[in-house]
């Protein structure tokens, strides 16, 4: 789950709904933007954040929050695994990633809170299909990078 991964394929919910749309993912409108997520896990618990490129890396949308595993009786721990994203705050974010090596980042504050769940197969160590829970129901094909 660690790591950097990038969306490659978006299908809508059954109701047409795309990705919960507090989250940032905008793959069509440049070819030169990217839509990912960031996953990182320390000692206090896990964190996600949401990066969804405006102007490429230079503008964005970041959405962060915590992240923990949900069992269910029909989810056991294997996969698939539910996750429950406890999302409390993001920017308008201009300049290097934070993530990068002499970021030069700035973020205006947006008012983003919310709680999601999703669902997520893996599919080897590079491969994950996902599925938003409460947000319409959208599919997602997503590749670890880096």
């Amino acid at each position: 789950l660690p790591g950097r991964w990038v969306l490659c394929y978006l299908r809508p919910g059954p109701n047409g709904e795309g990705i919960d749309r507090r989250l940032p993912f905008f793959p069509e409108n440049l070819p030169f933007n990217e839509s990912y997520q960031m996953f990182t896990f320390d000692r206090e618990g896990g964190r996600v954040t949401n990066i969804g490129q405006l102007l490429g890396p230079f503008l964005r949308i970041e959405v962060s929050g915590g992240l923990a595993r949900v069992l269910t009786p029909e989810n056991d721990g294997r996969s698939p695994r539910r996750f429950r994203a406890e999302i409390n705050g993001g920017g308008l974010c201009v300049g290097k990633e934070k993530n990068e090596e002499k970021s030069t980042s700035k973020c205006l504050p947006l008012p983003i809170k919310g709680e999601g769940l999703f669902d997520g197969l893996y599919v080897g160590e590079r491969l994950r299909i996902g599925r938003n829970i409460n947000g319409g129901g959208a599919v997602v094909v997503q590749i670890r990078v880096g």
